[in-house]
């Protein structure tokens, strides 16, 4: 996993985020949100963490 792999979500709003990594169980109104991506052979796995600072608000 890249950092440039998800570079597309920056500015995005929340909606169009769970559009396409889905809800897992985020809560909307929080300021973290992690996403499990996937275990390596050994068994580390890999989690995506979105802050709301990176996340564009719409009113």
């Amino acid at each position: 996993m890249k950092t440039s792999d998800y570079q597309y979500l920056l500015g995005k709003e929340k909606k169009e985020i769970v559009e396409e990594l889905g809800g897992e169980f985020n809560y909307h109104h929080s300021e973290i949100w992690n996403y499990y991506i996937k275990t390596n052979w050994i068994g580390k796995k890999n989690y995506l963490f979105i802050f709301s600072k990176m996340i564009k608000y719409v009113n």
